[in-house]
């Protein structure tokens, strides 16, 4: 059959035709089938898949976080049960203490309870009766302590000692009766005895003030300076404005011929009491001693203002005026001293080598002649005669 030029899509089917066509649609088969295979080798192996093993591992770490929690209550369980037993150890021997305690006053248990029936059983912590006794004995110490210090204030200290001494037989370990035998033998004058009662009472109560007072009291009144400033150091850490050991402080100083070093102690005392003489007087001598006599003129002023008839504050004003040369006014205070208290009375001070620094000046040589006038005119004093 012919075919058509124009014809493209026709043409002739020859046995050649067809096995060429077979054989190159093997050839096509063969190549696809060669290239699945290297397209099989080259691929890959599939990724696999994470979620299982992060599940492995999130299991693991819960293992491990609940076994360390099992631990941890583990551990918490036996200290708990470790600090219950030993709460039950405490409770059986106390419970066993005051079993053996009520046995030895009450009786064993048993026989307790057996008695119970027929009378009734004491009290073993409170006893009506003793107590009692024991108020009703503490009063009885108490009204001879009092008394005992009545004594002593009536200047009876020989007889509230020789009471002291038989209260204290009966009583040794009673602080009040400590005190009060050693302030006994204090106004004996039998400072060994009264040291050892204080040591004692001190070792017993160390804060006792009153003790400490008493034993710098002691050492200051035997010359040692030291020892009473080491007992009122202890006292004033303490009590830093006690007014008793700022005073033994005070003269410890004076008496050491310190006098600028009693004076925060004499301070002390005056802000507390402004009209304590005593401390004002020792004050004032303190600043003569040092030299300062307009300040030591200050405080024997105002002594005189508290009490005017006190003759050894006008004595020591003159001299802090004779001190300081100025001669008018020392003769003016001895001449009120004289008026007050006698020409021959004040004569007695002028002879003080203290208004030395005036003794030649007009005023005071004015002075002593009028006094030795005065003096011939007193008439004679009366003699003696026996009774």
């Amino acid at each position: 059959m012919q075919q058509n030029p124009g014809d493209i899509y026709h043409e002739d089917v020859t046995p050649d035709l067809v096995k060429r066509s077979r054989r190159y649609t093997s050839e096509r088969r063969k190549r696809s089938s060669r290239q699945r295979n290297d397209t099989k080798k080259k691929t890959p192996p599939p990724i696999k898949s994470t979620a299982r093993s992060s599940r492995r591992r999130r299991s693991s770490t819960g293992m491990r976080s609940s076994v360390g929690t099992l631990l941890l209550w583990g551990v918490i369980g036996l200290v708990l049960a470790a600090y219950l037993a030993f709460l039950g150890h405490a409770y059986l021997q106390r419970k066993a203490k005051v079993q053996k305690a009520t046995g030895a006053v009450t009786g064993p248990v048993d026989a307790v309870a057996d008695a119970s029936e027929a009378t009734p059983v004491p009290d073993a912590f409170i006893n009506v009766a003793m107590i009692t006794d024991l108020s009703q004995q503490e009063q009885r110490v108490r009204q001879e302590v009092d008394l005992s210090l009545t004594m002593l204030s009536d200047d009876s200290p020989a007889k509230a000692l020789a009471r002291l001494i038989a209260l204290y037989e009966n009583f040794p370990d009673d602080l009040e009766v400590k005190i009060t035998l050693a302030r006994a033998y204090i106004a004996q004058k039998n400072y060994p005895e009264a040291v050892l009662l204080l040591y004692d009472t001190l070792k017993a109560t160390p804060g006792n003030q009153e003790a400490r007072i008493m034993l710098a009291d002691i050492l200051l009144e035997q010359n040692q300076y030291q020892e009473a400033l080491a007992i009122t150091t202890w006292v004033l850490d303490t009590n830093p404005y006690s007014i008793p050991a700022n005073s033994i402080a005070a003269d410890a100083y004076l008496a050491m011929d310190k006098p600028s070093w009693s004076i925060p102690f004499l301070r002390r005392i005056i802000a507390q009491d402004r009209e304590n003489f005593s401390a004002l007087n020792r004050i004032a001598k303190a600043y003569a001693d040092m030299g300062e006599y307009q300040k030591a003129v200050l405080e024997f002023t105002r002594m005189m203002d508290m009490n005017v008839a006190d003759s050894v504050t006008y004595c020591n004003l003159a001299i802090c005026y004779a001190q300081q040369m100025k001669a008018d006014k020392a003769v003016i205070i001895l001449d009120q001293a004289a008026n007050m208290y006698g020409y021959s009375f004040v004569r007695s001070w002028l002879e003080q080598k203290e208004f030395d620094p005036i003794r030649d000046t007009p005023p005071f040589k004015t002075f002593a002649a009028r006094q030795k006038l005065a003096q011939k005119k007193a008439p004679p004093a009366a003699p003696e005669t026996d009774q």
